[in-house]
């Protein structure tokens, strides 16, 4: 069932950058919902598309239509016929898609947000084009799992912000203007998050009597399952920057890159205190692997010495 839902996500966005000339497929939905151009499906659709537009008809046989306008200086881009201020990056550039920017009634003439949205793109590209050249695994990571990335305004208050949704497979938000090494921790993060939801979707992770504890992200008692979901990403985040500060970098502001280690490895430790103080309630092939995978790979780097 996993594997159809990403053969359907590759195969929409192989027709929106057009890699392939049209699609013609129906998705059953199952219990994995399936994200087009900001909209989710959780029922079963019809999938049609060719000649710069794409048909999602739903099972009640309502239509939702895209197409592909030129937006003057914006260039081509993927637009919701029905509410034309709405539109989607999608180019062979980036392997999933960015929703969403917007367009001004009149003239369809860019505002601020359409500049931040050209921004937004660009420190996602560099990210990507980073971790591509120096660890090629954590950009596989990152577009075998995400399928659709929006913008968040960057905080006041805290340096950055971003999250998922259970109920949204493949769809992540991050905040703009952000620095290289707080994009990598955003989007590692977050992917992580997406990896952990598929699975929590399909196997269980913790036996059904496991207890509440304590997190130390809310600060209060939690589900022993979010616990494990903290410590996955946190984990994932920590073993990459690691090998970032190894690697001594040129493009890596090493003050920056410090801070973010010292802020990781607080919470992957309150995390993993918890964890082994309750593993027998971690599902043996699921849960349990998830939390030794990691923990053995921080042992590697020296940590819990």
């Amino acid at each position: 069932m996993h594997k159809k839902w990403y053969e359907l996500g590759a195969n929409i966005l192989a027709y929106v950058i057009g890699q392939i000339e049209s699609i013609n497929v129906k998705y059953q939905g199952d219990t994995l919902p399936i994200r087009i151009f900001g909209k989710t499906y959780f029922d079963p659709i019809h999938i049609i598309g060719e000649n710069g537009i794409l048909k999602v008809i739903t099972i009640s046989n309502k239509v939702k239509t895209y197409k592909l306008v030129n937006l003057k200086e914006l260039g081509i881009r993927w637009v919701d016929k029905d509410k034309l201020t709405s539109f989607w990056d999608t180019n062979d550039e980036l392997p999933f898609f960015i929703a969403s920017g917007y367009i001004e009634e009149n003239n369809n003439k860019p505002n601020n947000i359409c500049n931040k949205h050209s921004e937004f793109e660009l420190q996602i590209k560099n990210a990507l084009s980073f971790l591509a050249s120096n660890f090629e695994e954590y950009y596989l990571w990152i577009i075998l799992n995400l399928k659709e990335l929006s913008p968040l305004q960057k905080p006041a208050h805290c340096q950055t912000q971003s999250q998922t949704s259970l109920a949204l497979p493949g769809h992540i938000e991050i905040n703009n203007q952000a620095s290289l090494i707080e994009v990598i921790n955003m989007l590692v993060h977050e992917c992580s998050h997406l990896y952990f939801h598929l699975l929590q979707l399909s196997h269980p992770l913790c036996t059904h009597d496991a207890p509440m504890c304590y997190s130390i992200l809310k600060e209060r008692e939690r589900p022993l399952i979010n616990v494990l979901l903290g410590f996955h990403a946190f984990a994932n985040v920590l073993i990459l920057l690691t090998k970032i500060k190894i690697a001594k970098l040129a493009e890596i502001v090493v003050e920056e890159l410090d801070e973010h280690l010292k802020h990781v490895l607080n919470y992957v430790l309150s995390l993993d205190k918890e964890l082994s103080n309750h593993i027998k309630y971690l599902r043996e092939n699921t849960g349990l692997v998830i939390y030794y995978t990691l923990k053995s790979m921080l042992i590697e780097q020296g940590y819990f010495t």
